[in-house]
């Protein structure tokens, strides 16, 4: 882009052109690949009350270098100011749980949202991501006692399950009121040893209760 005395005069492409020199024409050049630029963390406060650390990134292009010359004084600055902001914004509507499992979501409405403004700057938004959620440690303390708290829960379910099946296994073979057998099955504290056991007692109740053949001998 050439300024002759402080107007734009002509937008130049690649080759070979002249300039006026001694201040009378001056060229400003604009980079039309897409620029990467990254988002500082910013401190949010989520719309349950939980306080993070979110940075982010942004591929945007210039598609009109006219626009992204006169229209503002440093596109790219202006664009990360736009980011931080609509970053604070927009997460500070969603609660933690969002932004940790519907992050597409976040950022599709980001990418949206940052678009839209800077659309007048001749600059196309085409991806922004979220990098990384810092949560303070007491929050990770708590979201791990939880963890380990639904963990326990599921385990003691499967247990009980097991117990409950294992119950209905010796009261179908009759054999609840034995003294090796009962008690686990009553306890809760049935091993493989005590399946095993609990199939043979089965296995010779049910031969014991075959008749026996009678044989004539001639």
């Amino acid at each position: 882009m050439v300024f002759r005395l402080g107007r734009l005069i002509a937008l130049k492409g690649p080759g070979l052109f002249f300039i006026i020199p001694f201040g009378v024409d001056r060229l400003v050049k604009i980079d039309l690949r897409v620029i990467t630029l990254e988002v500082p963390p910013q401190e949010i406060i989520s719309k349950d009350n939980v306080t993070a650390k979110v940075n982010a990134v942004i591929y945007f292009q210039v598609v009109d270098a006219r626009k992204a010359v006169v229209q503002v004084l440093n596109y790219i600055n202006a664009s990360s100011q736009i980011a931080q902001t609509t970053l604070r914004a927009v997460l500070g509507q969603s609660t933690l749980d969002e932004l940790l499992a519907e992050r597409d979501r976040i950022n599709q409405n980001l990418q949206k949202i940052i678009d839209e403004q800077t659309e007048p700057w001749g600059i196309k938004v085409s991806t922004v991501e979220i990098k990384d959620v810092e949560l303070p440690s007491t929050m990770q303390r708590a979201m791990a006692k939880q963890a380990d708290a639904e963990r326990e829960k599921r385990a003691k379910i499967a247990a009980l399950c097991h117990v409950r099946r294992m119950t209905a296994i010796c009261a179908r073979h009759h054999i609840v009121g034995t003294q090796n057998v009962a008690n686990p099955c009553r306890d809760g504290l049935l091993t493989d040893q005590v399946t095993d056991a609990v199939l043979k007692s089965a296995r010779t109740r049910q031969w014991e209760k075959v008749p026996t053949a009678q044989v004539k001998v001639a």
